[in-house]
């Protein structure tokens, strides 16, 4: 624009020359300083023509590029609400992920609780529980790490009929409570099979014949009751049971009392035992200081040697009904008497019966 004023000038002064001299001639080519105005003027609109123009792609680029802003802004919203969708995801996973924690934390917690073999059967059928061979005896018993503390023996696994438990299965187990379920055709109880457990009661089957060495040693029995079907009361089945306070013998079929059967159980008060047993072996019920009363029947025939040797509370012995307090009375039936049989026990009267053939010396030494 400084150009142009500096010309407009200087036309002007030309053009004050041509105005004093009417006479001059314009040349063609001379041009007057309003037209070129007009044209400086026109240029300029052109220019600025060209430069809208020119502009107006630079909007449409302007509009191109905010659109892509903002399709670049959409994709960045969708990226953070993509990735906003994928952190709840992970944030739900990891909740899941404690609460499941939590569960496996809680299940871990009840693993040590004992239960019983009802809360078991809720959980597994009971031939997972117990394995049993063809002939009917159980040899296997598995709860994992649970203990259980009512025990009931079935009286039947997958169609078989249990007639036997083998040794030392039950062994060392928490169980408190035995019982077999109805029916229950069991014949026989294996060597230590409930040994050392804190059991404080049993209800044998009426098939039972046989319970095994050791069996229910070192148990917390109170009381004992065992059917007439029994045959074999074998070694150390219930000795040192400190908690025992009573034992029935219902009979037996020529049935036995093994050695320290009843060994040093010292809180056992009274025994009375059925018709049909025939022997008891030796130190079947010795140091047994608390039992006072025993009643034995007339099929009975032989006693071992200190068998009731150290029960220093013995004052009443006798025939199964006939007994009479503070008497010990040796029937007939009983044709030979064995050494220490009754020494340091707390007779007070005794009676022996005619028909016995041999009494040691210190069968009944004080």
């Amino acid at each position: 624009m400084k150009a142009n004023l500096k010309l407009h000038k200087v036309l002007s002064s030309s053009l004050a020359i041509i105005m004093i001299s009417s006479t001059l001639s314009v040349p063609q080519n001379l041009i007057l300083a309003s037209q070129l105005s007009d044209i400086n003027v026109i240029d300029d609109e052109q220019n600025k023509d060209e430069s809208i123009s020119e502009e107006v792609p630079d909007t449409e680029n302007t509009e191109n590029i905010s659109e892509e802003t903002s399709d670049t802004e959409n994709t960045e919203n969708i990226s953070e609400e993509v990735s906003d969708t994928e952190n709840t995801e992970n944030i739900s996973e990891e909740v899941s992920d404690i609460e499941n924690t939590n569960e496996e934390v809680l299940d871990t917690e009840n693993i040590n609780k004992p239960i019983t073999l009802e809360e078991v059967d809720k959980k597994t059928n009971q031939e997972d529980l117990f394995e049993v061979n063809n002939n009917g005896t159980i040899i296997n018993f598995n709860t994992g790490t649970s203990e259980i503390t009512n025990l009931v023996i079935p009286a039947k696994i997958d169609g078989i009929v249990v007639t036997g438990i083998a040794d030392s299965i039950f062994s060392g187990k928490q169980i408190k409570t035995l019982t077999f379920e109805k029916g229950s055709q069991l014949q026989y109880i294996g060597n230590n099979t409930f040994a050392n457990t804190p059991i404080e009661s049993v209800e044998f089957p009426d098939t039972l014949k046989t319970i095994g060495v050791s069996a229910f040693e070192n148990t917390n029995l109170k009381s004992v009751n065992i059917p007439k079907s029994i045959v074999s009361i074998e070694d150390n089945a219930f000795k040192n049971s400190s908690k025992l306070e009573e034992v029935i013998i219902e009979g037996g079929d020529n049935a036995s009392i093994g050695s320290f059967a009843f060994y040093q159980n010292q809180l056992l008060k009274s025994v009375k035992i059925g018709e049909g047993l025939t022997t008891i072996e030796e130190y079947a019920f010795q140091e047994c200081s608390s039992l006072s009363k025993v009643e034995i029947p007339t099929t009975l025939t032989s006693i071992g040697s200190y068998a009731f040797s150290k029960c220093s509370s013995l004052s009443t012995f006798g025939l199964i009904d006939k007994t009479q307090e503070d008497k010990v009375i040796i029937p007939s039936n009983l044709t030979q008497l064995e050494s220490n049989l009754f020494e340091y026990c707390g007779i007070k009267e005794l009676i022996i019966e005619e028909g016995i053939e041999q009494i040691p010396a210190n069968c009944f030494y004080f």
